[in-house]
């Protein structure tokens, strides 16, 4: 197989093992021997054996080592493969699962930089914690990169992982889940992934359960909007967090099903009032922004101020009044509707055009 000594007595070392691990050893360095030195090949190989002779299940990481290298070789220069090594012998000493996840998973991530590379996986490393969720987190997150490199640059990768990190202190399996749910998301969002990155950073220093909630009307209500839409209700949505609102996820999933079906100009005409009513009592901007479009049905946007303006007086002078007149409770309301619009609902009136059947 070699000609050198000291391969071969590393291979001596790994024949105690399964003799598929001496298999990958060779089948690795005949195709290594060809780019690296001597002294690199065998810095290589050391730190495999470091790795095999580690415990009991490490022989498991040390194959994978074996596996993955020719093809770490082809992306990232001698330099890289050795501290990617390095890295994968660190982290398997403390969860030999994590290291076989992280090996596995770099042969299959690309685009990233050889500093990016190592980054990434002390990324992942920092989500175990020596539990068995922990275990499982960073195994998922070494999994499901190479998908969502697909859709987010290394940047946003490293601020969704710092939200996937914060979420964890509280909810492994939560963390988890939107980590799945970062996927789909991200694949339709467009050029609004960095706004909901942004959203979800603040989401779960407010309401960290409203973050799988804030995913999933991401995958499926926002969408449906075009791109610049999209980023309004994001940075809508993140100020309302900021201020301390809750309920962002209902938010974004109703208004933007609705919102979906009114036209560019009547849309801006509702951010712009809701940009409004944000600086006078933000608790009230939700029910607005999704009530509007069913307002929207009855009446113009033009008319639709006016309905709006006596709400914010209505909620400049009493404010629980002022948000049953925005949830479309109060009979003032619904009133002041009706005297806009010049389409009245059958639901309003049924009962007064049953009973003039009737007489008839």
């Amino acid at each position: 197989m070699n000609h050198d000594p000291r391969l071969g007595q590393i291979e001596t070392r790994l024949s105690v093992f399964p003799v598929s691990l001496s298999q990958e050893y060779r089948a690795a360095i005949d195709l290594l021997r060809l780019k690296m030195t001597p002294d690199e090949l065998e810095q290589w190989a050391v730190c495999g054996l470091a790795v095999a002779e580690q415990g009991a299940r490490a022989w498991e990481v040390a194959l994978e080592y074996f596996q993955s290298s020719p093809t770490i070789f082809d992306n990232y220069s001698a330099t890289t493969v050795l501290e990617w090594g390095e890295l994968g012998n660190e982290i398997s000493q403390g969860s030999p699962s994590v290291a076989v996840a992280y090996l596995r998973a770099s042969a299959s991530v690309f685009g990233i930089g050889s500093h990016e590379i190592i980054l990434w996986g002390k990324l992942g490393q920092s989500f175990y914690k020596g539990t068995w969720k922990s275990t499982s987190l960073a195994c998922k997150f070494f999994e499901i990169t190479p998908e969502l490199l697909n859709y987010i640059t290394y940047a946003e990768l490293e601020r969704f992982a710092g939200f996937i990190g914060a979420l964890s202190s509280r909810s492994n399996d939560l963390a988890q889940e939107c980590l799945s749910l970062g996927k789909d998301a991200f694949a339709r969002l467009g050029d609004a992934k960095g706004l909901l990155i942004s959203l979800l950073t603040t989401i779960v220093d407010t309401s960290w359960r409203d973050s799988k909630g804030c995913l999933e009307a991401a995958k499926s209500g926002l969408s449906m909007l075009r791109e610049s839409e999209r980023a309004q209700f994001l940075i809508m949505a993140e100020r309302l967090s900021k201020s301390g609102e809750r309920g962002i996820p209902k938010f974004l999933l109703e208004s933007s099903t609705g919102f979906a079906q009114l036209s560019p100009h009547v849309q801006q005409a509702v951010f712009g009032l809701a940009e409004d009513l944000i600086q006078l009592h933000p608790p009230a901007v939700l029910d607005f922004v999704r009530n509007s479009p069913a307002i929207l049905g009855r009446i113009s946007d033009r008319e639709l101020s006016i309905w709006f303006d006596y709400g914010v007086q209505l909620l400049a002078s009493n404010k629980e009044g002022g948000m049953a007149y925005f949830r479309l409770e109060s009979a003032r309301s619904q009133e002041l509707i009706d005297s806009l619009s010049a389409v009245v609902e059958l639901g309003r009136v049924k009962e007064v055009i049953k009973l003039y059947c009737r007489a008839l």
